[in-house]
């Protein structure tokens, strides 16, 4: 999958089956009226994706680090393998896929010092697979550990998972 112009790839995490990939792009004000992003895929496979709107982020630094894994026949993957943020109150996003099909995705968590996440969204593309992302502010600088969500849903499958450490932005004034 190929981001749009403007947009810079973040990571690619696949296993053949499923996979995520995550990008951003820093918003200029010809952005506003923009509410159609075109991903382009070099296969015929099915995609879908979400956009976070996050402010607050070094402009120069946008991400500090990231991590993806990916794990097969399970219900409960624990992947999208430790980070470790440099900065305290980093904002912590994990997204997951699973090609188990209807479900939800819930219980995001990770292993060191878990905080309270924050669902952006569960979505389901019929019977073919299901993405989930959420994020939280972590206060620690310490290894997160790996990541983990649970399925609701018919059948343990592939997953892919990341981790993901947005650079927040400190006023040095």
């Amino acid at each position: 999958i190929t981001p749009p112009s403007g947009w810079t790839a973040i990571r690619t995490t696949t296993d053949g089956n499923i996979g995520v990939i995550s990008a951003y792009k820093i918003a200029t004000s010809s952005d506003v009226a923009a509410s159609n992003f075109t991903f382009t895929s070099s296969t015929s496979a099915q995609i879908a994706g979400g956009i976070l709107r996050i402010t607050g982020h070094s402009a120069g630094l946008p991400i500090w680090t990231s991590n993806g894994y990916t794990t097969s026949n399970t219900t409960s993957p624990s992947l999208a393998n430790t980070i470790t943020p440099a900065i305290a109150d980093s904002l912590i996003i994990l997204s997951f896929a699973n090609q188990a099909g209807t479900g939800t995705i819930s219980n995001y968590a990770i292993v060191t010092s878990n905080p309270s996440w924050t669902e952006a969204f569960d979505l389901t593309t019929g019977s073919q697979f299901s993405i989930g992302v959420a994020y939280a502010i972590r206060t620690q600088t310490t290894a997160t550990g790996n990541a983990s969500a649970s399925f609701t849903g018919s059948a343990s499958s592939d997953w892919a998972g990341q981790q993901i450490a947005v650079t927040i932005s400190r006023d040095v004034s």
